[in-house]
């Protein structure tokens, strides 16, 4: 065990808090890229 880590009283997240959590950002994060790059596009390729 690294020595550095004992002394902090680090403890791990529960998967059972940790994956919905992280589906959600990554989804959000997602649907922003995604708006994000089709809003370029748009404007790009109609010349709104």
């Amino acid at each position: 065990v690294n020595k550095s880590l004992v002394g902090q009283n680090l403890s791990m997240i529960s998967p059972d808090l940790f994956s919905p959590l992280m589906i959600a950002l990554l989804f959000v994060i997602g649907v922003f890229i995604g708006s994000l790059g089709s809003g370029i596009s748009m404007r790009r390729f109609l010349k709104v």
